[in-house]
């Protein structure tokens, strides 16, 4: 007799769950791919955003040695 009546093991997943914890648990790794989703956009905004600051930075220190060769 099996005692596991009722019961769902989704593949790659630590079961058993029962039946009605497979929706739960598909519609939470939808929830999830879309977070993830989103870090990767906001991720890729954030690596823009900080080689702009270096190539400013860059920029301010030609000018800064520029002008302390010009003063010299």
């Amino acid at each position: 007799m099996d005692d596991r009546k009722g019961f769902v093991v989704s593949v790659g997943s630590h079961g058993p769950f029962e039946a009605g914890d497979v929706e739960a648990c598909e519609s939470e790794f939808d929830s999830l791919c879309i977070e993830v989703e989103a870090l990767k956009a906001e991720n890729r905004l954030l690596k823009r955003e900080v080689r702009t600051m270096l190539d400013t930075m860059r920029c301010a220190s030609d000018v800064l040695t520029k002008l302390i060769e010009e003063t010299k």
